[in-house]
């Protein structure tokens, strides 16, 4: 479903002082050629300051594995119904390794014949925070394998990529070009999951 576009990219040729400073800051995140969804945050200058080391702890310092983590954001944002989202992580998880037989598997949830070993751990925990916002004992001690830190760093990225998917959302931020959203066949998942 496409939701109508309340924010658009700021133009990075005609970017305010604050906004040139601020893109500065953000390093690749920060280019011309980043994210529809960045260049929208762009306009909002002390907001994505605020957020910004949120982001870095969740994605670039986390403690998370990169399988878990991408695996947790696409189960966060399938639940989210946040299809701008899905498509960007998409192509991160083929370089890592994740198939799109994986993405089935956390499409249709924790359940599925399509998840694996931990794979069924991650989508479980995320769906514990999303239904029960409280993670059962069992996967808390599953993720604790990763150190002490790894438990809040699983909050802190479903809390992320909640936040992301509701601004994706309300933006109106449409596919980037040449990406591909939700495939046809996940369609049969999507009832009865949202809360």
């Amino acid at each position: 479903m496409q939701l109508p576009k309340r924010v658009t990219e700021a133009d990075y040729a005609n970017l305010t002082p604050e906004q040139t400073e601020q893109t500065g800051r953000m390093g690749r995140r920060g280019l011309a050629g980043t994210s529809k969804l960045q260049k929208e945050m762009i306009n909002y200058v002390d907001f994505i300051k605020s957020i910004a080391p949120f982001g870095k702890r969740a994605i670039d310092t986390t403690c998370l594995p990169a399988r878990v983590w991408q695996l947790a954001c696409m189960r966060t944002v399938w639940l989210c119904d946040s299809e701008y989202l899905w498509s960007q992580h998409r192509k991160a998880c083929l370089k890592f390794g994740v198939t799109d037989q994986d993405l089935y598997g956390v499409a249709e949830g924790p359940e599925s014949s399509s998840l694996e070993g931990f794979d069924k751990v991650i989508v479980s925990a995320v769906d514990d925070l999303y239904y029960r916002n409280r993670l059962s004992d069992e996967n808390w001690e599953q993720l604790q394998q990763f150190g002490n830190e790894a438990v809040t760093d699983f909050i802190l990225l479903y809390g992320l990529y909640i936040f992301q998917s509701c601004v994706a959302r309300n933006f109106g931020t449409t596919l980037e070009e040449n990406s591909l959203g939700f495939l046809p066949e996940l369609d049969q998942f999507r009832k009865n999951q949202q809360r």
